[in-house]
């Protein structure tokens, strides 16, 4: 997020103002069960929209000649038992529709959902039961009782890297250093900078290895 070159526009505020708007809203403290919402910022799924209960992809349109920001949305995703690829709510959902359009998601959630047994206790298994088109109808029912629109409260911008950008790494390491850089590094947006990939096998990671990636940001930037 913020940093790869084919971003549409950096979805991280807006995840982190969703986060703020919902944690501990008391209408949603009693869920069925958990509901992962999922930002993105490119076309390509790095944060795999396809799989969470709502994924919002970074979208842009044109009105009246200028650029309008929002989002594609998805809803309904999940791994587990029953995989299920997310359905699409919408293909440009503005940006101030956003948390209005999630607020009644999960109302009509809290209301229909399973709530005896917990492995059918996620959204993907109420619109299995009622039907995408129910479940679109009853969500907008409950859509329009709420405001129409809820701008997002982002927080300012993150300053741009710092660093050289001139500065180039080495073509040449030890062991597989150049299948690393080959598949490991990618061009940021920020020209002159790429951003690393760390891949953890099993996702293990010591706390001396997370001192010395500290030591490594610190020097490089």
């Amino acid at each position: 997020a913020g940093l790869a070159a084919d971003e549409i526009f950096d979805a991280f505020p807006y995840a982190e103002a969703a986060f703020r708007y919902f944690l501990r809203r008391p209408e949603f403290n009693n869920l069925p069960r958990k509901w992962k919402i999922s930002f993105n910022g490119s076309l390509r799924d790095y944060s795999q929209t396809a799989i969470n209960d709502v994924g919002c992809t970074s979208a842009v349109r044109i009105v009246d000649g200028k650029p309008e920001r929002g989002f594609k949305v998805r809803v309904g995703g999940g791994l587990g038992a029953s995989p299920q690829n997310a359905w699409i709510w919408s293909d440009f959902v503005p940006e101030d529709a956003v948390l209005p359009l999630i607020s009644a998601m999960l109302i009509h959630f809290h209301e229909k959902g399973e709530r005896k047994n917990r492995m059918a206790a996620r959204v993907k298994y109420l619109i299995r039961k009622e039907g995408w088109e129910t479940f679109v109808t009853e969500v907008n029912k409950i859509l329009a009782t709420l405001p129409k629109t809820i701008p997002f409260p982002l927080a300012p911008a993150e300053a741009e890297p710092q660093g050289d950008p001139t500065a180039k790494a080495p073509l040449d390491g030890p062991g597989d250093y150049k299948q690393w850089l080959k598949l490991n590094t990618w061009p940021q947006k920020q020209k002159g900078f790429h951003y690393a990939i760390i891949k953890l096998t099993l996702g293990d990671v010591t706390w001396r290895q997370w001192h010395s990636l500290a030591d490594v940001i610190t020097e490089l930037g």
